[in-house]
């Protein structure tokens, strides 16, 4: 069996498939009433690394999911889209609270 015979097993259905597709045009409508979305995102870091300054002292930052996780209190991310026609609005918000026990002396 030559290396084309045994590849045109794997090639023939995805050529069969591209000939079966019919497109279409796009056609945009737009709608004078008001179209609405609200979706609820989430978020989880496999891990954190970088370099924090607070009140002008340096801190580096090497988290895992665990150790984020830990310092969490509450997090959210909300997204709302609002459409009427063309025109649109949208408020993408986020809100983290963090906090943490250990204490860290600042200045000299």
């Amino acid at each position: 069996m030559s290396l084309a015979t045994r590849r045109l097993p794997l090639i023939l259905p995805f050529v069969l498939a591209a000939g079966s597709a019919t497109g279409e045009p796009a056609t945009l409508r737009f709608s004078d009433d008001w179209q609405m979305d609200l979706t609820f995102w989430l978020f989880s870091p496999v891990s954190t690394t970088g370099t924090s300054t607070v009140a002008g002292q340096p801190a580096d930052i090497d988290m895992n999911l665990r150790d984020a996780l830990d310092v969490l209190d509450f997090a959210s991310s909300v997204r709302f889209e609002a459409w009427r026609g063309d025109l649109g609005l949208i408020v993408d918000a986020n809100y983290l609270g963090i906090s943490e026990d250990a204490g860290v002396t600042l200045g000299g």
